[in-house]
């Protein structure tokens, strides 16, 4: 006799010689065949149908021709492993629908079909059955990078399918046991305090979900820039060592600069992170004929001086507009013309005299 275990044969098991020249099994050998003379073929149970254990999600069929065919199925549970620890990090849900007499024919397909959100979570699953090819499954666009909402998706776990074989109606089963569900990992965007809406240069695009990976931004160099990719680091260098060209009326000075320091009355340079802000202060708004004087013992500040009114009698004036200054302020004077008539050299001559 040869005993095989796969192609390989295993030695047959031969009495030894014991007491008074009779020849008998040892005990260990004796033990073994009867093993395999009593053994059961079994698989992990979640209940038993029949005194027969069978693991969750098993089918049954039964039926005939004539009355037609029904099947039940094992109850099962879907296991999800969470990415985000809460209170729990694995939860479970059986589904809705597990068959329990449900009416079948040939080409009928049994699958377990999970409700997943956009975090890749499932939220619901159910036994459906569906005729014709297997249904197809479509993977959630998961949130993170571009997309804010992400889409939810629904996949359909395949257990079993009504098949007819040389005229006889059975199942072809496609998996069974608990069904286990890994939460895709997530990933996003960091947010820059200095950038609160996130706008700072984002790497991560978005998921794809018709491959499954993640799309990240490709870093290009702009003018002046160097990129040098390594192992674990990308570098960013400047060339120009960061000076610029300053140039006065168009003309650029004869070497480039690396500060840049304003000066004047009024002018200031705000700004957080690589973007300043170069306040000038601009001179007061006036109108036709205004002046404008520097208030340091007042308002330390440029002011306008308003024109005064048109003085009386037209083309031939009897007042005047006298422009004066008392030391800190100037100040408009409206004086009255006297004509007098003076006499020079003997000769009567009309004069326009101011009177102050």
């Amino acid at each position: 006799m040869i005993i095989r275990k796969g192609s390989n044969p295993i030695p047959e098991p031969r009495p030894i010689k014991g007491v008074g020249d009779v020849f008998r099994f040892s005990r260990e050998v004796i033990g073994a065949m009867r093993a395999i003379k009593n053994r059961v073929d079994s698989v992990p149970t979640s209940r038993r149908v029949g005194g027969n254990a069978k693991p969750p999600f098993w089918p049954t069929l039964k039926g005939s021709a004539a009355a037609g065919y029904t099947l039940d199925m094992v109850d099962g549970n879907v296991i999800l492993r969470l990415n985000s620890y809460g209170i729990d990090a694995v939860k479970t849900i059986q589904p809705t629908n597990i068959p329990d007499g449900l009416a079948v024919v040939d080409g009928d397909k049994i699958t377990c079909r999970i409700q997943e959100d956009d975090e890749g979570k499932f939220t619901t699953a159910t036994i459906i059955k569906t005729s014709g090819a297997w249904p197809s499954s479509t993977a959630p666009e998961l949130v993170g990078g571009d997309n804010t909402t992400g889409v939810g998706g629904s996949r359909h776990i395949r257990l079993c399918e009504v098949v007819t074989i040389d005229g006889q109606v059975q199942l072809d089963v496609e998996s069974t046991g608990h069904v286990d569900h890994f939460q895709p990992s997530l990933i996003d965007n960091t947010v820059n305090s200095a950038y609160t809406s996130g706008d700072g240069g984002r790497v991560l695009k978005e998921f794809e979900p018709n491959t499954g990976t993640w799309k990240l931004r490709e870093i290009v160099a702009g003018s002046g820039v160097t990129i040098t990719e390594t192992a674990d680091i990308i570098t960013l260098d400047s060339d120009g060592g960061g000076s610029i060209t300053v140039e006065d009326e168009g003309v650029p000075l004869a070497t480039a600069a690396t500060i840049l320091d304003f000066v004047g009355n009024g002018v200031t340079a705000t700004g957080a992170l690589g973007e300043k802000t170069i306040t000038i202060p601009g001179i007061p708004a006036g109108s036709q004929g205004d002046i404008l004087y520097f208030d340091a013992a007042g308002v330390n500040d440029w002011v306008v001086l308003t024109k005064p009114a048109v003085p009386a009698g037209g083309g031939t004036p009897t007042q005047i507009n006298i422009l004066t200054h008392d030391g800190v302020v100037p100040a408009w004077k409206l004086k009255e013309i006297e004509s007098i008539s003076v006499c020079v050299s003997g000769t009567p001559t009309s004069w326009d005299i101011i009177k102050l």
